[in-house]
This record gives structure tokens, sequence and C-alpha cells, in this order.
């Protein structure tokens, strides 16, 4: 009964989608697009010029602050709070049709109410604006680190359950009907498009000491209607026409933060999605697995896996297992990389 409801709810993704951009429209209405910085719903300023900061700090200029020194964290420790309890909730068959749940409500609270904050991409670089020297936001570092710590205990869960750029991402996705977007090759490209990307972004923060991607962010621009640069609404406008045919072509091409948390597993400990010893390589996980992070032999990139569940859903044999022992660790295996691995392969104790 769960499977059949979680289905319905991810069936109807893209009207619920369209539903709650076009009630938001209308609550802001279209002086939204005159703004000159971006803000959350409840901080919108009419009068009197505001300055805008990276977890909603706003403050007008013509008015004393009245807000509480722990608002900055409410947000990110909520977030936080839902993803440990997102963790939890994916370990169980009868509790993963949660998920699109999950994911809708970050995308309305996070992303369309708080304009797309707390961002994790964010925290990452005030950690190295911290290293260089410059002026940074511990708010924003501690958040960070959270992400990091619960992913180490419950593998990728923010980026699969909670992540409202991610969200946004899965809820406009269609369906891939291009053969040449599914390839290895495609795959490879992506994955080498990240880290370039992200040592781009690095240059950047040293060259400039200065955050720049905000600038032209095509998820605060979807979220707030509104962009500093109009390379904002370019990049606004890729998203969503790569994210009709591709699942989430940011998360896996582009995401500073994908990465870095793709690398956690490898940390001694660390959670990781397994093969067990009842897997008989059926593939029917892999056929299921939207971000491609299985491979032919039913071997996981945890590197990749947004830990969604849905290869879990899948096996009817139990094959597959989120644990820290007892399972293959697939940590140095990465799909489509052309090895041949032997159908019984030793486990794990």
């Amino acid at each position: 009964m769960s499977g059949t409801a979680m289905k319905k709810i991810s069936g109807y993704r893209g009207i619920m989608v369209l539903c709650i951009m076009i009630s938001w429209i209308l609550i802001q209405g279209i002086a939204l697009a005159q703004e000159p910085v971006f803000l959350p719903l409840d901080q919108l300023q009419t009068g009197g010029p505001a300055m805008a900061t990276e977890f909603s700090e706003v403050i007008a200029l013509d008015k004393p602050d009245t807000s509480h020194s722990l608002d900055p964290f409410l947000y990110p420790v909520g977030a936080l709070l839902f993803t440990i309890l997102a963790g939890i909730l994916v370990r169980f068959k009868h509790t993963r049709w949660a998920r699109p749940l999950f994911l809708m409500g970050s995308l309305v609270v996070l992303g369309f109410i708080n304009g797309g904050c707390p961002c994790p991409i964010s925290g990452f670089q005030h950690i190295l604006l911290a290293g260089l020297g410059q002026d940074f936001k511990i708010n924003a570092i501690l958040w960070f680190v959270g992400i990091v710590l619960v992913t180490y205990f419950f593998g990728r869960v923010w980026c699969g359950w909670v992540c409202h750029l991610g969200a946004l991402q899965e809820f406009i996705y269609r369906s891939n009907r291009f053969e040449f977007l599914r390839s290895s090759g495609a795959q490879n490209i992506m994955r080498w498009t990240r880290y370039v990307l992200f040592t781009a972004l690095v240059i950047q923060l040293v060259a400039t000491k200065d955050i720049q991607f905000s600038h032209v962010d095509p998820f605060r621009v979807a979220f707030n209607l509104s962009s500093f640069h109009p390379t904002g609404w370019i990049l606004l406008g890729f998203l969503i026409a790569t994210s009709l045919f591709i699942y989430r072509p940011f998360c896996r091409a582009a995401c500073p933060i994908g990465l870095l948390l793709g690398l956690v597993h490898r940390l001694p400990g660390a959670a990781l999605i397994g093969k067990t010893e009842q897997c008989v390589e059926c593939r029917s996980c892999q056929k299921v697995c939207l971000s491609q992070a299985i491979d032919g032999h039913a071997m996981v990139s945890n590197g990749d896996c947004i830990v969604c569940g849905d290869c879990l859903n899948g096996c009817k044999k139990e094959g597959l297992s989120q644990s820290r022992k007892k399972c293959i660790d697939a940590s140095e295996t990465l799909p489509y990389s052309g090895r041949k691995l032997p159908a019984n392969m030793p486990h794990t104790t």
C-alpha cells in the first residue's frame, strides 16, 4: 500500500509543483521581480533599503534589529533534524514512501518560502573564506559541518530526501527518452564536469576572496524570481530544460556539495549501501536507480548514490543493505568503469 501511495505522489509531482509556483507568484505579486535583493517572504520590505545575506539575516536599515541571536540557526537546525529523521526512515521498507513528502516540504519551506536558504554550497564557500582569512558566517560553517556528520552516519540522505535544490530538479524531471543521455559516456562527462566546475569555484574564491556564485545562482532565481545578473535567468532556463530529460543534472554535473558528500563514504565506518549474500545479480536495483549509481553486477557507487531507497525497494531478495558491515564495500567501484567483477565476491564482516 505504501508503494502505491508513493507512486501516486510521484506521478503528480509536476502538477504539485505547478500549483505551488502559481500560488507563490500570486502571493508575492508582480513587484517581487523588481526587488534588487533576494528576500524571504516574511522579510520583504516595502519601504527603505535592505541588505541580503546568506541565511536570511535581512535587516531593514531604517528599522532597529529586533531579531534574536538564534534566528539564523533555526532553519539549518530544523533541516538537519529532518535529515536525521530521513536517515532513519530510509532504513525501513514501510517508511520509504515518505520521501516525496520530505522533498515537497523542503521545496516549499526552504525553497519558495525561505528563498533557497540555508544553502550548503554557501556553507562550503564560507569555510574557504575562513581559511583565506576573510569574513565568514559561523552559522554557515556549522551548517555545512552538520551535513557532513549526518552523511557519515546515514549516507547522502540530505541529497536524496531533503535538499531543496535536488527537489526542484526531481519534480521537474519527466523521463530520459534519449539513449545517448543514459550512456556511460554521458555519465562520465557529467562526473568530470563536476570536478572541473568544483575546481573553477575554488579558484574563483581564492582569486576574488568573495562569493560570486550567488549572483548567478539559478536556484535563487527560481525561488525568488529575481536575479542580480541576466546570466542567472539563462542558467535557470538551462537548468529547467536539462532537468526535464536528465535526472538531477545539477546534482550530477555541477554541485560541489554532492561531490564532497560523495567522498564521505570513503572514511572508515561511514554508512554505505552494498551487496549482501542474498544478491543474485538480477539487476532489478540497477533498473530502478535513476542516479545510475549501480552497475550490471549490482555494485553500488556510493559516491553517486543519494540514498533515495529505490534500489532497496526494487530488490525482492534483500540483496542490498545499508550498513557499515556485512556488505561489500563498493567505495572503490564506479559504474561503467569496464571492470569485470566475479559473480561470487567475498563479503566483509
